[in-house]
């Protein structure tokens, strides 16, 4: 899936193709948080289920055959991908909340008239298109229905008098609805996989989880802010993401294991000599280091960051994680084990966007680009697990920089290029990599003078 970006917030211009694991870095205020909560409600916004439901067409009992149910079902995603307003009825609400502004045009760059953001697909054949401006957010659409027509095909398979949809795309299956004894109340449920289809991964409502920046801050004051989630009819004084951390957090079942992710928490741990739990009673969080037990908010603050990342990792089922400085409070081995537990986490189906400021999390991205085709004994020497390594492919880095621009950084087989890791440090001011440059030109130019 790919995002295009013009006049949001910071960014002047932004082209994202999303990867499984895909990084945010670049100076403070450059636009990376705004990209990131930007992308969060697209993926998060609730539709207007209600409008959804009603919209579903009504067939005679007499005559529910199955040709006339894959008509209608096929007949409904096409009204829904035409006009997608029912999708996305409450992004400008969801938008303000996130970014806690009354007036949806706050979000435009200075000097702009309006901002846009599309949805593409990788080659930017089909789009559902924003544009936010005086009159509030409006939307197109391209080559999505055409796409519906020319591909795809709805059957209807029967199971002991209960039907069930069969959705189709270029002849081959890609999702199959509950059997139910009314069929076409499970057409909505169509929506998601097929707009993950046209879109090339994204789709709405999807299981999202959000971490954002100031974790440590938020554990430490769960009780009042716990309160606040889930007994005020209207939160004020969080906004959007704050509440959506918190209420992730607290609906974590320790019954529950996720078996994809489970490994990596335990990875993770291990690195930091550390034991994170979720319980049913109080305390409700506990951290478990050097033979000591304390609730997680009185816990230092680098684990206050990490254990609730590590918690969702074992104890929830997310398509999509956006994370904020995955580094916070952490020394720099703890930011090194955080990196390659993440990148873990992109290869098991679970996409991984992510913002840094840490020059030890991309360079551990760049060592584990390196690892990719290394034997297993090899890894084991270098202190890495059999499953450790990314691939090319697998990965994006964007440098964020304060004019409002987003450039890609090359991604290697061997690691990330040494003159886009050069352009990462001097851009986030590492002093240190200044000072090394001026030093070797003087020795270049020392030696020059000497051989003359």
């Amino acid at each position: 899936m790919r995002f295009l970006i013009e006049n949001f917030g910071p960014v002047k211009e932004a082209d994202i193709l999303v990867k499984p694991l895909t990084v945010f870095t670049g100076p403070n205020a450059s636009g990376k948080s705004y990209v990131s909560y930007l992308l969060w409600c697209l993926s998060s916004t609730e539709p207007d289920f209600a409008a959804l439901v009603h919209r579903v067409p009504k067939l005679s009992k007499k005559d529910p055959s199955v040709e006339k149910l894959g008509e209608a079902a096929k007949k409904y995603l096409l009204e829904v991908f035409e006009e997608p307003e029912l999708l996305y009825l409450n992004l400008e609400d969801h938008l303000k909340d996130a970014f806690t502004i009354d007036d949806i045009k706050l979000l435009v760059r200075t000097g702009a008239e309006r901002f846009k953001f599309k949805i593409c697909s990788d080659r930017e054949e089909r789009e559902i298109g924003f544009e936010a401006d005086d009159k509030g957010l409006t939307y197109t659409t391209k080559g999505l229905t055409e796409a519906i027509e020319k591909n795809l095909k709805i059957e209807t398979r029967f199971f002991h008098r209960r039907a069930s949809l069969e959705m189709l795309w270029n002849e081959r299956r890609i999702y199959v609805s509950r059997p139910q004894a009314d069929p076409m109340s499970s057409i909505p449920y169509l929506i998601p996989p097929l707009c993950q289809r046209l879109l090339d991964g994204y789709y709405p409502y999807a299981d999202t989880f959000i971490a954002p920046d100031g974790r440590a801050g938020l554990m430490r004051a769960r009780e009042p802010i716990v309160h606040e989630v889930f007994t005020a009819r209207r939160p004020g004084s969080m906004n959007a993401v704050d509440r959506a951390f918190m209420g992730d957090i607290e609906a974590l079942d320790p019954r529950r294991k996720n078996k994809e992710t489970e490994e990596l928490a335990d990875f993770i741990e291990e690195m930091l000599n550390v034991e994170f739990q979720v319980r049913r009673g109080a305390p409700r969080y506990v951290v478990r280091m050097r033979k000591l037990e304390i609730p997680l908010q009185n816990a230092p603050s680098g684990y206050r960051e990490s254990g609730p990342l590590v918690l969702i990792l074992r104890h929830a089922e997310e398509e999509t994680l956006f994370i904020e400085e995955p580094e916070a409070h952490l020394h720099p081995d703890a930011q090194i084990a955080m990196a390659r537990g993440l990148a873990g986490v992109s290869k098991r189906g679970t996409n991984t966007l992510m913002t840094t400021h840490s020059i030890y999390v991309l360079d551990e991205i760049s060592n584990l680009l390196r690892l990719k085709n290394l034997p297993v004994q090899d890894k084991k020497e270098l202190g890495y697990k059999s499953w450790e390594g990314l691939a090319p492919k697998d990965v994006a880095i964007y440098f964020f920089s304060r004019d409002g621009d987003v450039e890609p950084i090359k991604i290697l087989k061997d690691g990330l290029s040494e003159s886009g890791l050069d352009k990462i440090i001097l851009q986030m001011a590492n002093k240190h990599a200044e000072v090394e440059r001026l030093l070797q030109k003087k020795r270049r130019t020392q030696i020059a003078a000497k051989c003359t």
